[in-house]
Order: C-alpha cells, then structure tokens, then sequence
C-alpha cells in the first residue's frame, strides 16, 4: 500500500519538459521502484503523462511560452534552442512542487543502481548535498569579476531538506538564472543553471556537503576514479543494466573510462603477488631493523654454541 502524500516526509523529485523526456524520467523513476518499491516519485511537467510509475504528477505550464512539444513542433532549430527555457523550467521547480520534507531532485538522465537512503540521513545534518561537476570549465562572474576556482556543483542530483533559508536560496537561484536571460550581458558563453546556483550559495548561506560523485552522480562522459559501488549514474546510455556489469562489477579503486566504456584497474594475479612480497622482503632485508634482528641472531647462536 503507498503512503499518502501528506504522510511522505522524504520522496524523489523530476522535472521534465516535454514527452521525450518525461519517457526518459519514468525509466530511470522504473529504475529507483526496483530497489526500492517503496519509493514515493513526483513528476513535475509541463505536458500530459501517464501517472506510472509516479506517485504523483504536478502539470506546471513553462511560463510565457509554448510547451515543449509545441515548439518541437515548429522545426529542428526551435527545438534546439528551448534547451535554455528547460532549464529555467527544471531551477523554477525544484523545490515549490516538492510535497516532501526531504528530497532528492534527480535529472531524468539518470540510472539507479542502489538504495539512496543514506543521502536523506545526511539531510538531519545539511540543507542541500551535491557533487562536483567533473567536467564542468564554466565558472561564475562575481561583483562583475570572474572566480576562476570556484568550481560548479552538478545540479543532476540535488539532495534538500525543506526550510525558509532553503527556500530563499532557491528563489535566489531562480531569480538569478533567469535575470541572466533578462540581461544579455550577463549569460556569458558556457554558463548555465549551474554557475547561477554557485552565485546564490554567496548570497543565502546554507549548509552544503558535497557528496562523492563517484558514488551518487557518475557522470557518464567522463573519466571517473571510483572506489565504491556506484548508486547513481548520470547520462545517457542504451542499455543501463549491461552498464551496471561494467562499472560495479569490481568495487575496489578503479578508473571509468568512457571510451572504451569499461572500467580499468590493476589485476592482482599470482604474478602481482609474488612480485609485491620480493619488493616487500628486499626492502625489509635493506632496513635498519632487519639488522638489528639480525645481529641479534647472529649473538645468541654464538653464546649457544660456546655454551
């Protein structure tokens, strides 16, 4: 039986406009109800959709413009540019249409390999978790003056708990992002939702983690170091499940490499071992120690031989 929505106080977020996408967030939503059934999903869009697999469905026009399946509708270059009004959409309703009192906001390019329980315990502690961007080389613009080093957090995979300061900082994030598009002087090339959220950190304080995005945000395209079961992947891929085979099928250091698709590591075979204990033993027999014990031998086989 699913838990009345009033009764959620944790649930799992989308935004997604227009039917393609809304196809894409019900896979990855069938993805996070197979390890865990009792999942409570929303779905925030601007087009009609079935509710499955979502618990809820929240239909939320983009403001001042055509949906996106009308726009799709007018040719391939409209399309093409109303990726910019998709992400005023997705920053405008992250958090407002959240019926939970701790979320995570997932793209609907993602992929769920493990329960992601252990990201809402986190939230009795911080108001937002989130991972770097690994591939990200955009940076934000403060007081008209670049900050070169302050790297942009993924905004793919948005954990929050609900509060007035959480609040006020995405509000100021929305407001950002769209004065952007408002002022032409200020969307700089490469910038987008996420160096505006980087611009809002400054002005709201909140408390943020950033969770290992090798971990809770694999970005597919990139070159990863892992060391854990991978919970999340972000990206897009024809067939998850084969993936799943590729990047967990060995949980120790490793590195994704997106190229070959496939995860590269040192084998630890006979040979590996037998050279690590040569290696180790040369340099026990080189050591101070090795001829202090030694020496100390060496002296009690003499005095037992004169005895």
């Amino acid at each position: 039986m699913k838990t009345p929505i009033n009764q959620c106080s944790q649930g799992y977020l989308y935004v997604a406009t227009g039917e393609k996408y809304v196809r894409e967030a019900a896979l990855s939503a069938n993805s996070l109800k197979t390890v865990d059934p009792n999942a409570n999903i929303t779905l925030v869009t601007d087009c009609s959709t079935d509710k499955m697999p979502f618990d809820r469905v929240e239909i939320e026009a983009l403001a001042g413009r055509k949906s996106w399946n009308e726009e799709a509708e007018a040719g391939e270059q409209a399309y093409g540019k109303n990726w910019e009004s998709a992400l005023q959409y997705k920053v405008k309703h992250m958090y407002a249409p959240s019926p939970y009192e701790k979320t995570l906001f997932l793209d609907t390019d993602t992929y769920i390999y493990g329960s992601c329980h252990e990201l809402f315990e986190l939230l009795d502690y911080f108001d937002i978790c989130i991972s770097i961007a690994p591939g990200e080389r955009a940076f934000p613009h403060i007081d008209g003056k670049p900050l070169r080093a302050y790297i942009p957090y993924n905004t793919g995979v948005v954990a929050y708990r609900k509060s007035e300061k959480v609040q006020q900082f995405f509000e100021a994030w929305d407001r950002i992002y769209e004065s952007k598009f408002t002022n032409t002087d200020r969307l700089r090339k490469g910038e987008s939702d996420q160096t505006a959220f980087m611009e809002a950190w400054l002005e709201v304080d909140v408390k943020i983690y950033v969770i290992p995005h090798s971990m809770w945000n694999a970005r597919l395209p990139f070159f990863m170091l892992l060391n854990d079961s991978v919970r999340i992947v972000h990206g897009r891929h024809n067939d998850y499940e084969k993936l799943r085979t590729k990047i967990n099928a060995f949980r120790g250091h490793r590195c994704w490499n997106p190229q070959q698709e496939k995860c590269m590591y040192r084998r630890k075979n006979l040979k590996y071992y037998a050279e690590r204990m040569s290696s180790l033993w040369k340099d026990f027999c080189e050591s101070p120690v090795s001829e202090r014990l030694t020496s100390k031998v060496f002296k009690k086989d003499r005095t037992l031989t004169e005895v």
